[in-house]
């Protein structure tokens, strides 16, 4: 196997990975967690997930407005 061969496969997990820690935490904001805990928790930025809650508003807005 080259590697032009793992390309396709890593950027699949990679975006299994993202989704993940997006489901875990919008998981922790259900069971009461502030924003920084939430975050604390995966290991991501308060900023990414901002970005992340306003496109899903964006894409609720869109589907019911």
């Amino acid at each position: 196997m080259t590697a032009g061969h793992l390309g396709r496969p890593i950027r699949s997990l990679e975006r299994i990975t993202w989704m993940l820690k997006m489901l875990h935490f919008i998981k922790g904001r259900y069971e009461g967690d502030c924003v920084e805990k939430a975050t604390s928790r995966i290991g991501i930025s308060k900023m990414m997930v901002s970005e992340w809650q306003d496109w899903r508003n964006r894409k609720n807005c869109s589907e019911t407005c």
